[in-house]
């Protein structure tokens, strides 16, 4: 069954605001400069349409998929956006959407990927992958675990605290961070460009291929 965001749409905002602060925020908006030439992208997770406000703002000709599962935060999301938005959302859960072959110069996943089992991800980020276009990248926002020090225990206490919530009150999937770097890695992603936010608690970066390793077959 997957998660279900509906009940917390209105309110997830300002939920995130009072525990980080405009942190996530920012983390989503890093990787806006990484976009400035994209055609078409896919947001996977967009939430409440800020990331895509945004990026439609920044490159008003842009063409942007937003895969969804709340409709909700897709009512919040639209709100947000000008008349002559080229924005199509879909509303789906992400695990059954019918990906398509190679359409895409971007791929964006906000603190998506952190919701979803190992198990689940061997299989959704490869179709994910098959998306885009040879040339094209994928820009991943997400909590990371630090390795060591202060950091490292505050980001056990934060990231197991959300967690139990999300669990709790969304039928949130994941029970701790998924090892989704390794997946990529596997199907020949090289990891490119690096911010981070919050002491090594958020993480934004480029992924890319080489060549037209972008084109995974999907079984």
């Amino acid at each position: 069954m997957p998660a279900n965001f509906n009940c917390l749409a209105q309110s997830y905002r300002w939920l995130e605001y009072a525990a980080f602060g405009l942190s996530l925020e920012r983390c989503r908006f890093d990787l806006l400069g990484w976009l400035d030439n994209a055609q078409h992208v896919l947001t996977l997770g967009e939430g409440d349409g800020r990331f895509v406000s945004e990026l439609i703002q920044r490159n008003p000709g842009v063409r942007v998929d937003c895969v969804e599962g709340s409709a909700r935060m897709i009512d919040l999301a639209r709100v947000r956006l000008p008349r002559e938005a080229q924005v199509t959302f879909h509303h789906a859960d992400a695990r059954t959407w019918k990906f398509p072959q190679a359409r895409y110069d971007a791929v964006v996943t906000c603190f998506f990927l952190d919701c979803f089992s190992d198990e689940t991800l061997s299989r959704l980020i490869p179709s994910i992958a098959a998306s885009i276009r040879p040339g094209g990248d994928w820009f991943v926002a997400e909590f990371r675990q630090p390795r060591k020090g202060i950091p490292a225990w505050r980001a056990r206490f934060w990231l197991a605290l959300m967690y139990y919530f999300f669990r709790r009150v969304t039928r949130l999937e994941a029970r701790c961070l998924p090892k989704w770097e390794g997946i990529l890695r596997d199907l020949g992603a090289v990891a490119g460009e690096t911010m981070d936010r919050q002491r090594g608690l958020l993480r934004s970066r480029q992924w890319c291929w080489k060549g037209n390793g972008s084109q995974i077959q999907v079984k």
